[in-house]
């Protein structure tokens, strides 16, 4: 799908004569809670310092030119990525309801609107022309048919534990709509060809998010007032499936930000075709390496793979011999069947194919040489949907043990991302003379807060299974 949002890219560029490379556009990308500063540094690391590049909780901004686009949707650290309308700051949010939401249009303008469609018709392939947003139209549904419209959506889509504080409109989840028909169906061997008439106006939805114990309106009345806006204004037709357009609106207390998704799916399904119960998402996989700071030629073995999703993300984007293994056999299937898959895409777009070692292995008792792995990267089990806390402290106690043989000392690290913080950081102290701890960053998995911990091997120090043992009984002890 990436492949074919840049053919499409590449393809309006050349129906268009070449982009103007020295209009910018303002930018947003969403990632994990806590993983901002390195989809930051990701975002300068590949589309330059010049980008006036901003974090906010779960977003990244950034400002670039036309031609830089393919660089922008190429980000491995992002899940969506969309065009920024306008950033409002400072409004007054908690007066009144029907006062607070008339603040958030109040400050839009058309040309706002004309420059963010504009950089949506090239990334989506879609020949529509910005200048028909000249014509305004009268809307001809009323508001209280639109909230009933968007309450329909909110009531279609799977309601998650969101932290206190949030509330969503219609889901968190906009891949699973239909992408428009030109990204969907073309090759990406065939140029882009629109049928669609140059004057039609594209179908949309406005998705609402909201955080703040203070408003006095939902994420679904923000987002019933934009569609009524947008209808009014431009009278774009509302359809709640299958739409053309997703229309962002973000309030966080008295700030708002407006954007159009660029995205059709979220990227971090990009590697994986067979899930397990707890896959890992590409996204995060490849946060926590940039963690590792892997260099040319080091070994990156994930001793827990599950479906392979470090180990795919690993070997696409960093010139290292990665291996993996797991202690289930499905697990091991699922990540060899995620190899092929990604090797089939890789095929199609006329580049080579990936090498990963998968083995059924037992992370407490490796096949590996002592001080044979560079960096060590895995997500160890929560003891929620697979395992449990008790189990935890042995199977943690005696992982970090072995993982700390077969690490290089003084240079290897480990990279591991748990969601049972207090059995590791009982673990932690009782392997202290194996492992340093260097960074612990929480983040935001899906409404439970995580932790990764970048860990560095000590020198010296040979590890040995009777450090930091536990009773069974909510005590540690030494054997």
């Amino acid at each position: 799908m990436l492949a074919l949002r840049l053919h499409l890219l590449a393809a309006v560029c050349n129906f268009s004569g070449g982009m103007e490379g020295d209009k910018k556009f303002l930018f947003g990308a969403t990632v994990a809670t806590g993983f901002e500063r390195t989809a930051l540094d990701e975002c300068t690391e590949k589309l330059g310092h010049e980008i006036n590049a901003a974090v906010d909780r779960g977003r990244v901004f950034f400002e670039i030119h036309r031609n830089q686009l393919r660089k922008a949707l190429d980000l491995r650290t992002i899940d969506h990525l969309f065009v920024v309308v306008k950033r409002l700051k400072g409004l007054n949010l908690s007066q009144e309801r029907d006062e607070a939401l008339q603040e958030l249009c109040r400050h839009l303008s058309h040309s706002d609107w004309v420059h963010a469609v504009d950089a949506w018709t090239l990334v989506r392939g879609v020949d529509f022309i910005p200048s028909l947003l000249e014509h305004t139209v009268p809307s001809p549904t009323p508001t209280e048919r639109l909230l009933d419209n968007l309450s329909i959506a909110d009531t279609e889509t799977n309601r998650s534990q969101k932290p206190s504080g949030e509330d969503f409109v219609t889901g968190n989840s906009p891949s699973k709509e239909t992408p428009p028909r030109s990204n969907l169906e073309t090759s990406h061997h065939q140029p882009v060809t629109d049928t669609r008439p140059r004057n039609y106006l594209p179908t949309f939805r406005v998705t609402g998010h909201r955080v703040s114990d203070s408003h006095l309106f939902s994420s679904r009345e923000a987002a019933g007032k934009l569609g009524e806006y947008l209808i009014q204004r431009y009278g774009w037709p509302v359809k709640m499936k299958e739409f053309e357009m997703e229309v962002l609106v973000n309030v966080n207390n008295n700030d708002a930000t407006i954007g159009i998704n660029l995205t059709a799916e979220s990227m971090h399904k990009r590697n994986i075709v067979h899930f397990g119960p707890t896959t890992l998402r590409s996204t995060l996989a490849h946060c926590m390496l940039r963690l590792g700071e892997p260099q040319p030629g080091d070994v990156i073995c994930d001793p827990m793979c599950g479906g392979g999703s470090i180990p795919i993300e690993a070997v696409q984007n960093w010139p290292c011999f990665v291996l993996g293994g797991d202690n289930h056999d499905i697990a091991c299937q699922h990540a060899g069947g995620n190899v092929t898959a990604v090797n089939e895409k890789r095929r199609s777009n006329g580049r080579p194919d990936v090498s990963i070692d998968v083995v059924q292995w037992d992370v407490t008792s490796l096949p590996l040489r002592s001080d044979s792995i560079d960096l060590l990267v895995s997500d160890m089990p929560f003891g929620k949907r697979m395992g449990s806390r008790l189990n935890n402290w042995e199977l943690y106690r005696r992982g970090l043990v072995e993982m700390g043989r077969v690490c290089r000392q003084g240079t290897g690290k480990a990279v591991l991302l748990t969601q049972d913080k207090k059995c590791m950081a009982k673990i932690l102290q009782k392997v202290s003379s194996v492992w340093k701890r260097q960074l612990q960053l929480t983040i935001n998995i899906g409404g439970l807060f995580a932790c990764v911990y970048v860990l560095k091997r000590r020198g010296q120090a040979k590890p040995t299974v009777a450090q930091g043992t536990h009773d069974g009984n909510g005590q540690e002890g030494m054997e």
